[in-house]
């Protein structure tokens, strides 16, 4: 909590020095874990950049050195590299991740997925991922606003009428 707080105010060294000390804490999942969370908060879609998404990248990158199966650092490398521009790396590291979860939560990579697809200008792989994550999620009837949000970005980028009848993503 202090570490997004700094982060939010822009008080990246106080927030590295604090970063540092938990590194050291030698319990290599929990660091990764904690590392994936803090970068995670950085690319939320109304998070304040006080920092650049080229940090989210390279904390996220941390977290994978720390634990290289995670399939939070994966997804959060994928979602720091859509906010950073890097279309290609995004679409590898959330690929990386619906692999190391077996498509368990698929759209919460789906739609970013398909936001980056997007901005590289093909528009059907866009809209493939984007149809492939809804139908995920009625499937799955998740309740994570989260989730909700990544829906609501990709729709408005993607420029879709979403049939969905629930107005929990605007939450």
């Amino acid at each position: 909590v202090k570490v997004n707080a700094l982060n939010q105010t822009g008080d990246r060294a106080e927030a590295e020095r604090v970063i540092a000390r938990l590194e050291n804490l030698g319990d290599a999942r929990g660091v990764s874990s904690r590392l994936a969370d803090i970068a995670w908060h950085l690319v939320q879609s109304d998070a304040p950049r006080a920092n650049p998404p080229a940090y989210a990248v390279e904390l996220a990158g941390r977290a994978l050195t720390r634990q290289p199966d995670s399939v939070l650092a994966s997804h959060v490398l994928g979602m720091a590299h859509y906010r950073a521009g890097d279309w290609d790396a995004a679409i590898e590291a959330l690929g990386r991740a619906n692999a190391l979860e077996h498509e368990k939560g698929f759209a919460f990579n789906g739609f970013f997925v398909a936001m980056a697809y997007h901005r590289k200008g093909d528009h059907k792989q866009a809209h493939s991922w984007y149809d492939r994550s809804v139908a995920w999620m009625a499937a799955h009837e998740p309740k994570d606003r989260y989730l909700l949000r990544y829906r609501a970005e990709a729709t408005a980028l993607l420029g879709v009428k979403d049939s969905s009848t629930d107005n929990r993503n605007t939450q």
